[in-house]
């Protein structure tokens, strides 16, 4: 736990660009760490749930469906940010790989919820693909590994 705290302390120190947008950018950092991984961890509970049986069909598609449509308004966001030209340096880097987090998150999720729609194995595959790529980046920017 430590290890993320500092983490976390250092992924907001990127977004730094002058004294007096730091305590701004410090949230917006700290939350879009926390958002990212929250989102993996939820995708994957979701899956999990339906899994072991306690969570039915109808639930696991609601929650996966919202999580699709969270996602792409976040990265939608991002991408408004990337190309406002408020941030430089680093801060864009950062941005940048959370686009691609959410990214992969999408993917992750909307395989899953073809599986829910079809019984169909192969979107089980697409599913960990995706979500094996969304960890990767995950792990590495928050430094979890």
């Amino acid at each position: 736990m430590k290890k993320v705290v500092i983490t976390i302390l250092l992924i907001t120190g990127l977004f730094s660009q002058n004294k007096d947008d730091d305590l701004l950018l410090e949230t917006v950092g700290t939350l879009s760490a926390q958002g990212i991984y929250l989102t993996y961890s939820s995708i994957g509970t979701t899956a999990d749930g339906y899994a072991s049986g306690g969570y039915d069909l109808d639930f696991s598609s609601t929650v996966i469906s919202e999580l699709i449509s969270f996602s792409q308004v976040a990265k939608d966001q991002l991408t408004l940010l990337i190309s406002s030209g408020i941030l430089s340096g680093e801060d864009i880097t950062f941005v940048a790989q959370l686009i691609t987090g959410y990214t992969y998150l999408i993917s992750e999720a909307e395989a899953f919820n073809q599986f829910l729609k079809t019984d169909d194995e192969k979107y089980i595959k697409e599913f960990d693909k995706y979500r094996l790529q969304a960890w990767d980046l995950i792990s590495e920017m928050l430094e979890l590994e």
